[in-house]
């Protein structure tokens, strides 16, 4: 009986620590949460990129004062429009708000994070609809 106790006890702790270790190599699940959230808002960014650039960086159109209707999405949380302002008829920016901070380790999750770097809160970015792979530069 006395074993079976001790065998209880340690296994109660083995998991209890296991949880611990597991929270602090992985984050908590609110912070899975924002990093995903804001992977998202990377897409979103590089969606709205590539699919002006595939429409009018080839074109001496030049680009619209707003975003076609297609290319236009929403944060994730807010619901509200990514911002998209035209510069010049190959320039323009686009804004985002971040929840963290990227990170190394949150951009090897995948390839568009290294393209958009970004600090916590709103980032706007500079792009060329005529350059095919140059990532955009951070101007806020």
């Amino acid at each position: 009986m006395k074993l079976d106790r001790a065998f209880g006890i340690a296994a109660c702790v083995v998991v209890v620590g296991g949880l611990v270790l597991a929270f602090l190599v992985i984050g908590s699940p609110g912070h899975a949460r924002l990093i995903a959230l804001d992977q998202q808002r990377v897409r979103d960014l590089d969606t709205i990129a590539s699919g002006l650039r595939d429409r009018f960086g080839g074109t001496t159109d030049g680009l619209p004062k707003l975003l076609p209707g297609d290319l236009t999405a929403r944060d994730p949380v807010t619901g509200r429009r990514y911002e998209f302002q035209k510069i010049d008829a190959k320039h323009y920016t686009l804004c985002a708000r971040f929840a963290l901070a990227a990170e190394s380790a949150d951009m090897a999750e995948s390839s568009p994070w290294l393209k958009w770097p970004h600090g916590a809160g709103r980032t706007c970015y500079e792009l060329n609809v005529s350059a095919s792979m140059v990532g955009p530069r951070v101007i806020k």
